[in-house]
């Protein structure tokens, strides 16, 4: 599936194309496409979708970001990570590392999980993804890093980039340089574009 067309679901979920040309000033320029397509993905795996979308997004750590991409009218995000969030945020809840979501099954339309897999252990990463389908309705969306040759020549060189302008290491790509994720694909991208990390989508059948 390429990015183009998702346009053609409806009715639309996901903020319009036209009012995010262009990467905000407050957010990087991969945040920002990451969280784009992964917006036009859940409203692709939402299309045809009349009631209030709800959409859970585990290990979002302290971001909030993905609201800013999807209709607030039609859609409530539930954010979730192992770390403690604010008591005073209802839409945030904490997870146990290595244990089930704390949701029942079917629990949400659509459950979001970007840059998350290569910090689940491998041998876990199975149950991950089954409890992600678990609890969701419509399908899931994941991304993660992958060792693509053109994916490890782009992260080696905004890794240069930033050290030269920054002079130190880049977080995300060192974060993710040894990361075994990185090793393979594990899930074919859903854009031909070379991109670090292109989300993509698993559907219920």
């Amino acid at each position: 599936m390429t990015a183009h067309a998702l346009d053609v679901a409806r009715p639309h979920i996901a903020v319009e194309t036209s009012l995010l040309r262009e990467p905000p000033a407050d957010l990087e320029f991969d945040l920002f496409h990451r969280y784009h397509l992964a917006a036009r993905l859940v409203d692709r795996l939402c299309s045809g979708l009349d009631d209030f979308v709800h959409v859970l997004e585990v290990g979002c750590n302290v971001l909030n970001l993905l609201p800013r991409f999807l209709d607030p009218d039609r859609v409530h995000v539930t954010r979730s990570d192992v770390t403690p969030g604010s008591p005073d945020d209802p839409n945030y809840v904490q997870l146990q590392p290595g244990r089930p979501l704390p949701f029942d099954d079917r629990s949400f339309d659509v459950v979001i999980a970007l840059e998350v897999l290569e910090h689940v252990p491998a041998d876990q990463r199975r149950s991950f993804i089954g409890e992600c389908l678990r609890v969701s309705r419509r399908g899931v969306v994941l991304s993660c890093p992958n060792g693509r040759p053109e994916v490890v020549a782009a992260e080696e060189y905004a890794s240069a980039a930033y050290q030269d302008a920054m002079d130190t290491n880049t977080p995300s790509c060192a974060s993710t340089a040894n990361s075994d994720c990185r090793k393979k694909t594990i899930f074919a991208p859903s854009s031909r574009r070379p991109t670090c990390r292109t989300p993509c989508s698993i559907r219920h059948r």
